[in-house]
This record gives C-alpha cells, sequence and structure tokens, in this order.
C-alpha cells in the first residue's frame, strides 16, 4: 500500500468531493460539517500527499484512486 493511501476515510471523502469540484463551503454542506473542519482535514490531506495546493491534490486523486466508468 503507498503512504499516500494514508488518508482517512474521510479525508478520501473530502478530497474526492473537491476533485468533483465542490468548493471548500459546499464539501462543507454536503457533508454537515463546519467549514473550518472541512479546511482542517485539506491542511491535513496536503500534508500526507506532500502536495502545495488543490491542483497538486486533485492529480494524486484522479491518478490514485480507482473511479467507476
Amino acid at each position: 500500500m503507498r503512504k499516500a493511501y494514508r488518508l482517512t476515510a474521510r479525508e478520501l471523502e473530502v478530497l474526492g468531493l473537491i476533485a468533483h469540484g465542490k468548493t471548500a463551503r459546499g464539501v462543507a454542506n454536503e457533508l454537515s460539517i463546519s467549514l473550518e473542519t472541512v479546511r482542517a482535514h485539506v491542511k491535513s490531506i496536503y500534508a500526507t500527499l506532500g502536495a502545495h495546493n488543490k491542483d497538486e491534490a486533485t492529480a494524486w486523486y484522479w491518478l490514485n484512486i480507482p473511479h467507476n466508468g
């Protein structure tokens, strides 16, 4: 298993929503969590993946997470 797969299930959920175009506020609304919680998840995602920004994190998502279709 790759180190990057050490994302929690919730972090993968947040990253997936962001990769599909949701804003932080949209993620917060969809998951019924605060905007600050989304920001904390994003910060943790970046640290775990070694990503510097949303583009790098979402590129990792599309390259590493299996998708249907």
